[in-house]
C-alpha cells in the first residue's frame, strides 16, 4: 500500500492533520505535490497506490498535484488513483496529477480512485465511495494512458465478485447491488457518489465523469466555488477554506486557517429580525415540524422541543442547535432556505411559492370535505382539486400539497401544518389536529 501521505489504514496514530471516523484513520486538509510510483516484477496480491492514501483510509478536503504511476507484474492487480488506490473514501478533494498504469498484470486506474469496493459515509443513509471529488481530465485517451485495461476516464472500477457484504476490522462493506448474475471477474463502475472532471483552472462547469446510466447533471461553478461550498456546509468540521494564491498552476490551495463562524449569540439587528423572523415549515431528512425563528435570535421546533440560536449573513442562515451540530442553509428565495447536505428545507409561512396544481390522480384521492378537530378549533375543511383549501367557518385557507405520505396545509394567515396519513384521513400529534373525510 503506497500513498503520498498514508500507505494503508493505520489505527491509533496521527500524521499531521489526520483523523478517525468510525474507527478509520484518514487525512483532512492535506496535500501532496511529489511523485508517487510503485512497481512489481513478480506476482503480488495487490498493488494499491494513491496520491494521498494507498488503501483503507479517508481523504477529506485535500488535493494531489503529483504524478501517480505504477507498473504491474504477472498475475498482479494494480489499483491506482489520483487520490486513493483501493477502498479509499474521498470527500471534497481533487486531483490534478497525471495518473499512469502499465504492466502485464491487471491495471485498475481512475482519476480519483482505482478500485473502490467500499461505500463509506456518516450515516447508514449517506454512504458513498466519493462525494464532491474532482479531477483534471488528462490529455491522453480516456483520461489515463490508453493501455490501461479497465479505465474509461471515470473514477473507479471494481470486480463484480468483490461486491459483497462482510465484516472487516475497519467496518462494514455494504452490498451495493446484486451481482448474482454477473461474471465475478467483470470490472464494473461504482454507482455510489458522484465525481466530476474539469479541463483548466478557469473552468466554470464541473463535468460529471462517470459512464454509467442515469447520469446526473453537471455542477455549475468553478472548482474553487464548489470546494468552498462544502466547506461552508460542513463549517463545524473545521475544514480549511480554499484560496487561489498564484501557486499550484492557478488551482486552489488550502488556506492556513479553517472556515469558522462566531459562536457569539448576538441578537440580530432590527432589519435582519424583520426579514428573517417568523414561522417556518421545517422539512428535515429526520423530521418534519414547524420551526419558529424569533426576533431575539433564538429558534425552537414546535413538536421536537429542541432549539437554539440563529444568525443570518445575507446569504446563509446558520442554526446553532443546543443539542446538535450547527446546520447551514442557503437562501433560495425570500423566506425559503435549504441545504442538500442535511436534506433540510425551511419555508416561511407567508413565503411566495409557486406550487403547481396537484395531478389528477392526487386531486381525486385527496380532494373532499373533511371534519377537522384542531387543538384550537373544530369545523370542516374543504380541500379542492385545484390545490387550495378553505375552512367553512371563516375565510381562512391556503394551498395544499401531498407527497404520498404527508399532507401539508400552507395557511395564508398562519404557519404551515403537516399531517401524516391515517386509516380515516390525516393527523398531526403536535397540534392535536385530525382530518376525517366525510362520507
Amino acid at each position: 500500500h503506497v500513498g503520498g501521505i498514508i500507505g494503508g489504514n493505520i489505527l491509533g496514530r496521527s500524521f499531521g492533520e489526520t483523523y478517525r471516523w468510525g474507527g478509520i484513520s484518514g487525512c483532512i486538509n492535506t496535500y501532496n505535490t511529489g511523485s508517487v510510483s510503485v512497481s512489481s516484477t513478480g506476482k503480488v496480491d495487490s498493488l494499491d497506490v494513491g496520491g494521498i492514501a494507498g488503501y483503507g483510509s479517508m481523504v477529506v478536503n485535500s488535493y494531489n498535484a503529483g504524478r501517480i504511476s505504477g507498473a504491474s507484474g504477472p498475475e498482479t492487480t494494480l489499483n491506482l488513483g489520483g487520490l486513493g488506490g483501493k477502498e479509499v473514501y474521498v470527500q471534497n478533494s481533487y486531483n490534478i496529477g497525471a495518473v499512469s498504469g502499465k504492466g502485464s498484470g491487471t491495471n485498475v486506474v481512475g482519476g480519483i480512485m482505482g478500485n473502490a469496493s467500499l461505500a463509506w459515509g456518516e450515516t447508514d443513509n449517506t454512504r458513498y465511495a466519493a462525494l464532491n471529488g474532482f479531477w483534471l481530465k488528462q490529455s491522453k485517451a480516456d483520461g489515463v494512458n490508453s493501455d490501461v485495461k479497465y479505465a474509461k476516464g471515470s473514477y473507479f472500477y471494481k470486480k463484480s465478485g468483490d461486491i459483497k457484504k462482510k465484516e472487516t476490522d475497519f467496518g462494514k462493506i455494504i452490498k451495493i447491488f446484486d451481482s448474482g448474475k454477473e461474471d465475478p471477474n467483470k470490472m464494473v463502475e461504482g454507482t455510489y457518489g458522484a465525481v466530476y472532471s474539469f479541463d483548466s483552472p478557469t473552468a466554470t462547469v464541473m463535468t460529471r465523469s462517470d459512464d454509467g446510466p442515469g447520469k446526473r447533471a453537471n455542477l455549475k461553478g468553478t472548482l474553487l466555488n464548489n470546494l468552498n461550498g462544502m466547506v461552508e456546509d460542513k463549517i463545524d468540521r473545521m475544514y480549511r477554506k480554499w484560496v487561489i494564491d498564484g501557486t499550484n498552476g492557478g488551482y486552489p490551495v488550502l488556506s492556513s486557517q479553517p472556515a469558522s463562524f462566531s459562536n457569539a449569540d448576538a441578537k440580530p439587528d432590527a432589519s435582519v429580525a424583520m426579514q428573517i423572523a417568523g414561522e417556518y415549515l421545517g422539512e428535515h431528512k429526520q423530521w418534519t415540524d414547524n420551526v419558529r425563528l424569533n426576533a431575539d435570535g433564538t429558534f425552537k421546533r414546535a413538536n421536537g422541543g429542541d432549539g437554539g440560536t440563529w444568525t443570518y449573513n445575507g446569504k446563509r442562515l446558520i442554526l446553532r442547535w443546543s443539542k446538535w451540530a450547527p446546520e447551514i442553509l442557503e437562501q433560495k428565495s425570500t423566506g425559503v432556505f435549504s441545504s442538500n447536505i442535511y436534506g433540510f428545507k425551511l419555508t416561511r409561512s407567508n413565503a411566495s411559492t409557486s406550487a403547481e396544481k396537484p395531478d389528477t390522480g392526487t386531486a381525486k384521492k385527496i380532494a373532499g370535505v373533511y371534519y377537522a378537530q384542531h387543538k384550537d378549533w373544530t369545523g370542516n375543511i374543504i380541500i379542492n382539486a385545484d390545490g387550495t383549501f378553505k375552512r367553512d367557518s371563516n375565510s381562512d385557507g391556503g394551498t395544499w400539497t401531498f407527497d404520498g405520505r404527508k399532507l401539508v396545509l400552507k395557511w395564508y394567515k398562519s404557519a404551515p401544518e403537516t399531517l401524516m396519513t391515517s386509516a380515516t384521513g390525516f393527523y398531526c400529534p403536535a397540534y392535536k389536529f385530525t382530518l376525517r373525510l366525510r362520507r
